[in-house]
């Protein structure tokens, strides 16, 4: 009769484990949440600076991107963060034309650095800091 309990101690430890990755996953979404501030390095352009608002609820982020170069905010498409890689695209305005872009960076803390693939242009180096760190 130890079947049942050894049963219902493994169900018990994966309803558990299960809980405390939603947790975890909440939290990473809440913690990279804020304004942070970054360069696209080395483009055609040289070193181009704006801005990425992300927002956490829940294990869900949303977001926006601004740049010196774009006439307005771009909404933040497929945001997905994955053991400390965020990763998203999203579509800016340029001059009146539309880019498609790809992002992708892992976080240290108050920083971030990956590349950012911009269609038809080119892959950048990306760099961002929480604003006010």
């Amino acid at each position: 009769m130890r079947l049942p309990i050894l049963n219902a101690s493994l169900l018990a430890l994966v309803v558990l484990l299960l809980i405390g990755g939603c947790a975890s996953s909440r939290n990473a979404a809440q913690a990279v949440s804020g304004t942070w501030r970054y360069i696209v390095h080395d483009t055609p352009e040289g070193d181009v600076g704006g801005e990425l608002h992300l927002n956490g609820s829940g294990n869900v982020l949303a977001g926006e991107i601004t740049s010196e170069l774009t006439s307005g905010p771009a909404q933040l498409q497929q945001v997905g963060l994955v053991d400390q890689v965020l990763s998203f695209s999203a579509t800016v305005n340029i001059d009146g034309q539309r880019i498609d872009t790809a992002t992708t960076a892992t976080l240290a803390g108050d920083s971030m650095d990956g590349t950012i693939d911009v269609v038809g242009v080119g892959r950048y180096r990306f760099t961002a800091t929480r604003a006010g760190s």
